[in-house]
């Protein structure tokens, strides 16, 4: 399958059969009906849209990608061979880094930091990128009660690495309306070696306006863009199976990534919401433990 990475055609085979078997994985994680009506709308997929509706923040970052592969495809050609044709090589050639950026909800916000979404988001793309030879990496260098600026947009390089090729701005309840915070923000990380691409993730609320429009500033400096779909964000929340009402035995046949998530809120409510918050399998008292925690 190495020598696969020098035909462009089965490099991609290998990549969209990866992505079929995460969307499979998801369907059962989520349960068919529930996945496709929290991200499926029509033929698509509800996507975080890119600013500018030619589709330049896209352009962007599939050239980014084809870079990384273009490189993959050098190194490999490079490596050592046996006098067999065999060859003793790492099966990765190149890494592709997701540094996550945000307060105490993109940092775990009473999680534990392997149930954090960007640590979700790692293991679900690493068999994708790793079809293509490239390893995957999330970083996960969110911190409550921290702002995006100034300190974190001024030492960016020191805090995220300078390999980054996507990141994200999370810190829409610290930044609150300073919108010129996530512009001082993504300048700095988009300045940075790896000219990685930019995500708002939280753009919603009254300062969604002034948020979009600094998004848009960055993509006309020439980076690759990001923002939610805010209609599509709304639909998937929406989409979540209500627990308040179910029976005992109802609420346990729930799939995994649904069970128990909404009854009067999102993780909140009775009877289950409350009582199933936190995972136990590492510590009984996560209830106990974070109530502490937050004392100290």
């Amino acid at each position: 399958k190495l020598y696969d990475l020098l035909d462009r055609q089965k490099l991609l085979q290998h990549a969209t059969d990866a992505k079929l078997r995460l969307l499979e994985k998801l369907r059962v994680d989520y349960g068919a009906v529930h996945f496709q009506r929290m991200f499926v709308d029509g033929d698509k997929y509800r996507p975080f849209t890119h600013i500018d509706p030619s589709g330049v923040s896209m352009t962007r970052l599939k050239r980014k990608l084809l870079i990384k592969v273009l490189s993959v495809q050098q190194k490999f050609k490079k490596q050592d061979y046996n006098a067999d044709g065999t060859c003793n090589c790492n099966d990765k050639f190149e890494t592709y880094v997701w540094a996550t950026g945000g307060h105490s909800s993109a940092a775990g916000h009473g999680n534990l930091f392997n149930e954090t979404y960007t640590a979700f988001l790692e293991r679900d793309l690493k068999d994708i990128f790793g079809s293509i030879g490239i390893e995957f990496i999330g970083r996960n260098y969110a911190m409550g009660g921290t702002s995006s600026s100034g300190e974190i947009a001024m030492c960016w390089e020191q805090i995220f690495g300078v390999d980054v090729d996507f990141f994200t701005w999370d810190y829409g309840m610290t930044d609150g309306n300073h919108a010129e915070k996530m512009l001082h923000y993504g300048y700095r990380g988009g300045s940075s070696p790896g000219f990685p691409a930019f995500l708002g993730i939280t753009t919603g609320s009254r300062a969604r306006k002034g948020r979009e429009a600094k998004v848009n500033e960055l993509e006309a400096m020439g980076m690759a863009g990001f923002f939610p779909n805010e209609e599509s964000w709304i639909a998937v929340r929406d989409a979540i199976p209500n627990s308040s009402n179910l029976t005992q035995s109802e609420a346990e046949a729930m799939p995994e990534y649904v069970k128990n998530l909404k009854c009067s809120g999102i993780e909140k409510g009775s009877p289950f919401c409350d009582r199933e918050k936190y995972t136990t399998y590492a510590c009984p008292q996560r209830k106990k433990a974070n109530k502490l925690a937050s004392r100290i």
